[in-house]
């Protein structure tokens, strides 16, 4: 084999372990940034009321009315029982997603109930968070 063939095998295998080693650095960065986040959110007393729905839908409607100060429509889902509101204080854990999240109440008082928000509403509770 010839000199330029002999490094340009070289030169391609040691791209291919460094492009191999920035896979490998990059995912356990990805889980270990997910694994954290998940552990924190896993014991959170809420610091405010939370509304959610059973229903994605409705969920989507709701943080859309509200966001938009439209009062006759919140009240609305609020009457028609579209929406639940999750007291202040109680324990839940929160399961992110990419458009919505899911949030199971841990409270020993009430039955252990599931409902979503939506996925940018968990910065809050997590910057609010009381643990």
């Amino acid at each position: 084999m010839s000199i330029r063939k002999i490094l340009l095998l070289l030169t391609l295998a040691i791209v291919l372990i460094v492009a191999a080693g920035g896979v490998f650095l990059l995912y356990r960065h990805h889980a270990r940034a997910g694994a954290s986040a998940q552990a924190n959110l896993q014991l959170t007393r809420l610091p405010f009321a939370l509304p959610c729905s059973m229903n994605t839908a409705d969920v989507s409607l709701f943080y859309a009315a509200l966001r938009r100060g439209d009062r006759a429509q919140v009240v609305s889902m609020f009457q028609a029982n579209r929406i639940q509101l999750i007291r202040k204080d109680t324990p839940l854990s929160i399961s992110p997603g990419s458009l919505f999240a899911m949030v199971t109440t841990e409270d020993a008082k009430q039955l252990s109930t599931s409902c979503f928000i939506p996925s940018d509403v968990v910065s809050a509770i997590e910057r609010k968070a009381l643990k």
